[in-house]
Order: C-alpha cells, then structure tokens, then sequence
C-alpha cells in the first residue's frame, strides 16, 4: 500500500508528499520521553553563551558520516534501494553547501551576500568503522533484517527511531548517522498519513541511541544529480537535517505564530512562521515588515531546494561552537582528507538555457590528450558521445548547446582520450528541463483557480479536494477551467483532472 501510494505521487504534475522537516515534533516527543534531555539543551545552551565563538578561520573541521540504507527488497537503484553514486553526490552536496561551493551561491540575494557564511565544516564517508575495519561509511540493509519492521504499520518518528535507529546506529560520538528510509509518517485523528516529512534529526544534548539524522530517501541527491523520482529535491534536506543535529532551528524558532521567538541567531530576520516555495526579494511577513525582508534562502528554511543557497555567519558560528560545547569528541574523528577531493579535474557544469541545455568545463591543454567526447543519456546506463572536442593549447574554457532535449533528467560526462590510447571518464553531472504545459496561472490563489495550458488539452474530468480529502467541487467536458474559489477557507487544496493526455494533480493554496 505504501509504494503504491508513492507511485501515484511520483507521477503527479506537482507532488502532495510532505514538504517540510518533523524535527521540532519529535524533539517534543523526546522531551517528553527522556527527563534529562531538557536540562542538558539547557546546559548547552548556557555553555554556547558564555563560551562565544573565537575566530578562527582555516581550522576546518571534518565530521565522518555513516550513511544507512534501509530498502524493502526492490533492485539496487530502484525506488528507496538508493544507489552509493546518489550518496556520494549527496556528501558532496552537503560539503558544497556547508562551505559556501555550493553552484547556485550567485542566486543569494546582494543584501544577503555580505552574511553569507563558509562555516569551515566538511563531511566525508567513514573509512573505518567501530570495531576498527575498514568500511565504505555505505550500509545497506533489508527492512526484514529488523524484527519489528512491517511496511504496513505507521513509520512516525518515534517508530523509527526505535526500530530503525537504535538497533543499527554508530557511536554518535565519532560518527554523524545519517538514514534513509522508505517512508516518515505521521500518525494524527486515527489516520497514519503516509509520506508526511521529508526528514528530521536530534537535537543535541539527546539520547545517544537516536541522536541521528533520518531522511525520506527520495530527498537524496544534489544539484548536480537530484532524485531520480523526486528531481526537485537536490539535497537540501540533509544540507537542512544536519543543521539541526548542529543546534540551528528553523528562523522562527521553535514555536511559530510569535515575533518573540526565534532561533536566537542574530544575523537571521525575525520571521513568524514558514516560508515556501520560492518568494522574491524582499519577502515580508507581520514580524519583519521593512527593510531587506525575510534570509528566504537559507537552508533552514522550508522554501524549495533550489531556493536554498546559504547559512548565515551567526548560524556558522552557533555551529562551530557547539561541536566545541555538545560534541567535542568529533574534534577528534578522524577522515582522509583525499576523501572530501570529489570534484572532477575538469570543472564542469550542465544548465538550462530555456529549451536547451549547456553544458560548460574548463581544462587546461595537456599534450598527453588526443580529444575529448561529451557524452550524454537520459540514464546513467545510457550514455553516449554527442560531441567531439579537440583541445588547444589557446583556451581553457569550452562550451556545447544541446539543442531542444526533451523534458526530464540529462545527464553529461566527458570521456578523455589520450595519446597512448588509453580513456578516463570524467564524474557524470545532471540537469533536470522542465517544459510545462499545462499549471496553474497564480498560485497562491486568491478568488479565481485558473489551469493555463499552452498545448491543446481536452478537459474529461475534474476535482477539487481540501487537505482532508473532502471534495469541494466537480465536473466534466469543459474547455477552460475557471473556478471561483472565493469562498474557500484559506489553506492547502488539490486539483485532480484527467485530459486525453493523462492525469495530472496540482497542488494549491487558497489565500
């Protein structure tokens, strides 16, 4: 019942999976579960502001990662049997992020620019693992192998993390745990609502058998590759998740609703509750009304993916101080630094140009390189060369247009051919395009539902259904869809049509 509920949501024009983190939810429930993990957030907190953080650039800190797959059987690469390439796009992702390398930096608003943080903190898969033999830092493992696990129950976050979590988890104290599983759910009203939470992590000062940090798997990936089924997502849940596990709280703190309360970071805005989406600048809301608005971009905020492009220099330091005050012993963990060289030699860039996409490298000339081929495949399975590139010893940046591709993932890698006949392939870079035709006109909506389509669509069915299920309206055969939704309650509402060129499910929201 579970991946058929996700195979329907994995074709939707706009997927009604859970968009935002459960963090803040279920450290209310560890509160109430472990007596003493209020009072150590309280020492914590009390050592952070009398120990404040010391300058001290250069000194970069490497926590090892041991990252648990948890699948239910299906082949490796499909669905939530996650592929260790995918990892390793993610860890790079999450070390872009971190230091400020991260592709999309120049979309970080100019006011924001100057609060832009390198928070000087890397990740690398462990190489060795508690008992002290060598490890990929990769564990896979089949849900069957956990003895109280059945797909049929309700994966809230105190299931996981006592199914899950505790019966697999390192040594918190020298290794950051992160997990990806099928599915985070919520159980509210007698209902289990599946797909509920792209993620969540522990706070620290917590149970040391489930101080880790859990991400629905189709969340995983980067910029570079995102999700295969979820290609909007590109690795800003873990960038997010992490954060947490660090001590920073989403900008408007833990209780939303108030301008009293934030997340106690002085360089991130007042904010009263989430933001999503993606807003233009400057974004406001009833607690910061002038100004340069809302950090939206921040990535711990709950905008989208590709919204996202920084931490600020207060969060930076929150969390450098806290490895210091909550979990000195990762000070001590050791990585290969040769781990953290991801990058290809060649700098390389795949991005969408309207209908087409380039892709962009720089290489110096080496006498040793015969030519290169730019392959590409809409699978990693499936490359093949489009383009043949002789080097010269004149210039270092290089460039293709690949003309009208269709819509879908793309993705790129450059084959070096040397002169003694041997090849070297170059790490494989992705592009999702996006031709839409058919969305709605304005969304949020404020009185009128209109579907625009830029192709020509025959309309067979329609609903609307609120956050409940509850249909609110229908109908048939209808060439322009114009509904007046004026007199709908504010809130979050879906439309599902069916055309002569399939299904579609829209998500919206009423102001």
């Amino acid at each position: 019942m579970r991946f058929l509920i996700f195979i329907v949501l994995i074709f939707s024009t706009y997927s009604v999976i859970g968009q935002h983190c459960t963090t803040d939810q279920a450290h209310i429930s560890k509160l109430e579960s472990d007596p003493h993990f209020e009072e150590n957030r309280k020492r914590i907190k009390s050592a952070l502001s009398t120990a404040p953080y010391k300058e001290e650039r250069g000194d970069t800190i490497i926590i090892p990662v041991v990252f648990h797959i948890y699948h239910n059987g299906d082949p490796l690469g499909v669905q939530e049997n996650i592929t260790d390439e995918l990892v390793q796009a993610q860890i790079e992702q999450v070390n872009r992020d971190f230091r400020r390398n991260n592709s999309d930096s120049n979309m970080t608003p100019a006011a924001f620019m100057p609060l832009a943080a390198d928070t000087e903190i890397e990740f690398c898969l462990a190489t060795i693992d508690p008992n002290g033999e060598e490890t990929t830092g990769i564990l896979r493992n089949h849900i069957n192998t956990l003895p109280d696990v059945d797909e049929s129950d309700c994966w809230t976050t105190d299931y996981i993390d006592n199914n899950f979590v505790r019966p697999s988890i390192w040594n918190r104290d020298d290794y950051l745990n992160i997990y990806s599983i099928l599915s985070i759910d919520d159980f509210s009203n007698g209902n289990c609502d599946f797909f509920a939470s792209l993620g969540y992590a522990q706070f620290p000062g917590g149970d040391a058998s489930t101080d880790a940090v859990v991400l629905s798997f189709y969340t995983v990936g980067s910029v570079t590759m995102p999700n295969p089924l979820q290609p909007q997502f590109l690795g800003r849940t873990a960038t997010h998740e992490i954060g947490h596990w660090l001590d920073l709280e989403h900008p408007w703190g833990s209780s939303p609703g108030s301008c009293s309360l934030d997340d106690d970071i002085a360089d991130t805005p007042t904010q009263l509750g989430a933001v999503f989406d993606c807003p233009t600048f400057p974004e406001y809301d009833n607690c910061t009304t002038t100004g340069d608005g809302l950090m939206y971009n921040n990535y711990m905020q709950y905008t989208n993916d590709d919204c996202m492009n920084m931490f600020s220099i207060g969060q930076r330091d929150r969390m450098r101080n806290l490895i210091n005050v909550g979990r000195p012993t990762l000070l001590e963990s050791l990585c290969e630094a040769e781990i953290l060289s991801i990058e290809s030699i060649i700098g390389m860039n795949a991005t969408v140009v309207d209908t087409d996409i380039s892709i962009d490298w720089t290489m110096d000339y080496s006498s040793d390189i015969s030519h290169l081929q730019l392959e590409h495949g809409t699978s990693l399975d499936d490359l093949s060369a489009i383009s043949y590139v002789e080097l010269d010893d004149v210039r270092t940046s290089y460039s293709h247009i690949h003309d009208n591709p269709e819509s879908g993932i793309h993705y790129y890698r450059i084959k070096i051919y040397y002169t003694n006949g041997t090849t070297s392939d170059t790490d494989v870079v992705s592009v999702v395009l996006h031709k839409k035709d058919l969305y709605i006109a304005i969304n949020p909506v404020s009185d009128v539902l209109r579907l625009i389509s830029s192709i020509d669509y025959d309309i067979l069915t329609y609903r609307i259904l609120n956050i409940s299920g509850q249909e609110m309206v229908s109908g048939q055969d209808i060439d322009v869809l114009e509904i007046d939704v004026s007199s709908y309650n504010s809130g979050v509402y879906y439309l599902l049509i069916t055309t002569n060129q399939g299904p579609h499910i829209f998500k919206w929201i009423k102001l």
